[in-house]
């Protein structure tokens, strides 16, 4: 309803936002119900491709429930067995310019569109933390900016202004607490990007 044209759900063991199953089919009802599911992209969130989690994400796709799977963070996998058959995009994890190295592979493999997002140790997302502005530049020069990380209602104004994403992914900036959004972070993110 505030204007968001994808909505993610994690789909990763041991996350404090992985989404069940039937979380997801809720909302997608809900979507449909309300007559959106047309104006809104769902995405499963996978950061192993061999999982239980990512099997299920793979049968939610199948059933029309998720439109795109996002391969977060696991490149080598990725680049493996990434499924030709499955509307899919790679996030990749950025702390320092060896991780840009990433999106020239991705790119020459011909994957539609990266996400990157910050890395914080062992996290694979959702730290709250920011990316470099230098590498964030540096990877708008290399593919369309999908960007994640530290972004909030207090900075993604000037994160647009100055990056023209193609698409910003937020997490714990619009966060009540791990996986709950705050509906007021939210109105604010899209009053500060006048959606």
């Amino acid at each position: 309803e505030l204007g968001a044209d994808f909505l993610g759900f994690v789909c990763s063991a041991g996350s404090p936002r992985r989404a069940a199953a039937t979380e997801m089919r809720a909302v997608d009802a809900s979507l449909r119900s309300a007559g959106l599911r047309h104006s809104v992209c769902t995405v499963g969130v996978v950061t192993d491709i061999a999982s239980a989690e990512a099997r299920e994400a793979y049968a939610l796709q199948d059933e029309g429930v998720l439109d795109f799977i996002q391969m977060h963070g696991c490149m080598p996998q990725f680049l493996a067995a990434a499924p030709d058959d499955r509307a899919h995009y790679a996030a990749v994890n950025v702390m320092g310019k060896d991780d840009i190295g990433q999106l020239d592979v991705l790119c020459r493999e011909g994957v539609p569109r990266i996400l990157i997002d910050a890395r914080s140790g062992s996290a694979p997302g959702g730290t709250g933390c920011r990316i470099p502005d230098e590498l964030v530049a540096e990877a708008s020069r290399k593919t369309k900016l999908w960007l994640a990380g530290g972004i909030t209602p207090d900075n993604v104004g000037d994160v647009a202004a100055r990056f023209c994403p193609e698409l910003v992914d937020v997490a714990s900036g619009v966060e009540a607490s791990p996986g709950r959004k705050d509906a007021e972070k939210l109105a604010a993110l899209f009053r500060a990007l006048g959606a």
